[in-house]
Order: C-alpha cells, then sequence, then structure tokens
C-alpha cells in the first residue's frame, strides 16, 4: 500500500527577535533521553525536545527526511554542536516513538503484541514522511486486529496472542484513528466492535480505571454506529436467521424431534443476544449436533452463506464504501 504523505515539509528553525517561536517556550529545549547519539549528524527538535540521529539513517529511510541535506552547512544559529537544526511540527512523543521504531527493531517488533500508544505515531508519521516499512508493519498490526476480511476475523479468534494490547475502549480508539488517517479498510470491523458495546458506553465513553480517562468515539463515528445499530440488528433478527427458515423449508421431510429442537435453539440464541448482534459467530462443532445429517448438509452452508453476505453488507451500514471481502 503506497503512503500518501503530507506535503508539509520539515523547515529550518527561524528566529525572530523579541518573539517565540510556535514550537519553543522560555525554557532552554531538552535533550532527548533515548534518542541522542553523539556521532549524529542532524539535530531534530519536536516541541521542547531535541534528538541528535543520523542523516543517512533518516534519508535511506524516508525522502522526505532525505531532503533535509538542502538545510544547508552547519553554522551560526541553525546549529546545534556543529549540527543542522531542523524544527518539526510534530509532538515530540510522537517524534520520539518514530525514532525509536526507526533505530531499534526490538522496540518495535511487528511479530509481538503492541499497545496502540506505539502503533498510533509511528503510523501517523510514517504516513506524513513515506517511511513505507513502519507504515505498513503499524497497519499491518491493526488489519490483523481489525480485519478487511471474513477469513481475517475468523483467523483472529483462532490467534492466543492479540495483536494489540487489549483494554476497553481499544475499539474506540481504533475507530477514531482510521477515521483520522482515512484507513478505510479498518472501519467496518472497527465500527462494528464499537457497536457491540452496551449503548450507554457508546454514548457516555468508557472510563480507563488506571487513569480515570474517559475513551469516547468521536461524534462523526458515534452518529455512524448510532445510525447503523438499527440496521445491524434488523438483519441479526431477521435476515441472519433467515437460514434458519430456508433450511426448514427445505427439510420438510425431516420430521426429527431433534432436528425441529436445533432450529429452535438456533433461533433463541441469535435473537437472545438482542440489542447485540451475533451476526458474525462462527459455526460452533457443537452444533453439529443439533442436527441430523441430511438437515445439517443444508443448514451449515445456509449458515456460511448468510453470515458472508453480512459482512459484506457492513461497510453500507456505515456509510462507508462496499466491501470486497
Amino acid at each position: 500500500m503506497a503512503l500518501n504523505g503530507s506535503n508539509e515539509r520539515p523547515t529550518t528553525r527561524t528566529r525572530t527577535d523579541g518573539s517565540e517561536d510556535e514550537h519553543s517556550s522560555n525554557a532552554e529545549p531538552n535533550r532527548s533521553s533515548t534518542v541522542w547519539y553523539q556521532d549524529g549528524s542532524i539535530v531534530l527538535q519536536a516541541a521542547n525536545t531535541r534528538f541528535r540521529v543520523h542523516h543517512t539513517i533518516l534519508a535511506k529511510n524516508s525522502p522526505i527526511f532525505g531532503d533535509m541535506m538542502s538545510i544547508g552547512e552547519p553554522g551560526g544559529d541553525e546549529n546545534v554542536e556543529g549540527c543542522p537544526l531542523v524544527v518539526l511540527h510534530d509532538s515530540a512523543e510522537d517524534l520520539e516513538t518514530l525514532l525509536r521504531a526507526l533505530y531499534d527493531r526490538q522496540y518495535f517488533d511487528p511479530r509481538k503484541t503492541q499497545p496502540l500508544s506505539v502503533i498510533t505515531p509511528i503510523l501517523r508519521l510514517s504516513k506524513k514522511y513515506e517511511i513505507q516499512y513502519l507504515y505498513d508493519d503499524a497497519l499491518g498490526i491493526l488489519t490483523t486486529e481489525y480485519p478487511d476480511t471474513l477469513k481475517g476475523w475468523d483467523e483472529k479468534f483462532q490467534r492466543s496472542v492479540p495483536a494489540i494490547t487489549r483494554y476497553a475502549g481499544l475499539s474506540f480508539d481504533v475507530a477514531n484513528l482510521a477515521r483520522e488517517l482515512d484507513l478505510q479498510s479498518l472501519l467496518p470491523c472497527a465500527l462494528y466492535r464499537c457497536l457491540l458495546q452496551d449503548l450507554e458506553r457508546i454514548l457516555d465513553g468508557i472510563t480507563d480505571p488506571e487513569t480515570s480517562h474517559v475513551l469516547k468515539l468521536s461524534p462523526h463515528n458515534q452518529r455512524v454506529v448510532m445510525l447503523g445499530l438499527p440496521k445491524v440488528m434488523c438483519w441479526s433478527m431477521n435476515t441472519a436467521c433467515m437460514w434458519i427458515g430456508e433450511g426448514m423449508q427445505e427439510m420438510k421431510q425431516c420430521n426429527s424431534k431433534k432436528c425441529k429442537r436445533g432450529f429452535k435453539g438456533m433461533s433463541d440464541y441469535f435473537r437472545s443476544a438482542f440489542p447485540r448482534s451475533r451476526a458474525l459467530h462462527r459455526w460452533s462443532s457443537k452444533w453439529d449436533h443439533k442436527f441430523c445429517e441430511k438437515c445439517l448438509e443444508v443448514v451449515k452452508p445456509r449458515y456460511e452463506e448468510r453470515r458472508a453476505h453480512f459482512w459484506t453488507q457492513l461497510p453500507v451500514y456505515f456509510d462507508l464504501a462496499p466491501s470486497d471481502g
């Protein structure tokens, strides 16, 4: 997936007598305690924090950072310890996370569970500065946890280790991030998982027990979820159960009380979830024993067909582009 990087380029620090740069304060800028290499050739500053890094490493991974070579020779007010000073319009925390990921593969290993607090700045700034491999890794982690295919959804529940550190409100944060960065492929799954929350949480947010911070959907996402809720529930209560009716119709010749109990039990199972949806629940092997062999040959494929159809309709329920998978 190619990046759509920002056209905004880093600029050298400009000073105006008697005034204060919007990225600085009266306090002396601080050196980063984690990203300061004595043999570095360029100093980046975000807010009030400076990072001494290597231009060759930046240029190798980012065409945007590669342009910094044209800033000029060291010297004068534009230099720090003989290195060109470049002021960036990013938060110091976000830039530190990006640089640590760039320098230390163990810090951001996509094969291991990662916190969203690390994934977010890497995704945001790797897109801005066109660092393709970090962008792909960060997006890949999000897609693993919030897949864009039904196959990916099923595989997600077969893994013992999550791709993202889980916490209450994670889906809210992912939906908001996907909306911010226009990651359309993540939105159907993320919004659906938001919809599975209690109505009170959707409206009022979820309080983090450790920080007391309230995690909320953005107004746009909240509106989309609320408008999508009746559409999803209508499908779950009616269309999702259509396979049951179709199965019963086709298996009229079956007089087994076991199968009749099976059809009723399945119907009750899906309807009892209201106001939540069970439309994407995978077929359970326990359900195989609810029907005779002939009924099972009809019921199970019908169930999978309706489930797959529901997945393709998720983007429609949330006013997004139709899904391919």
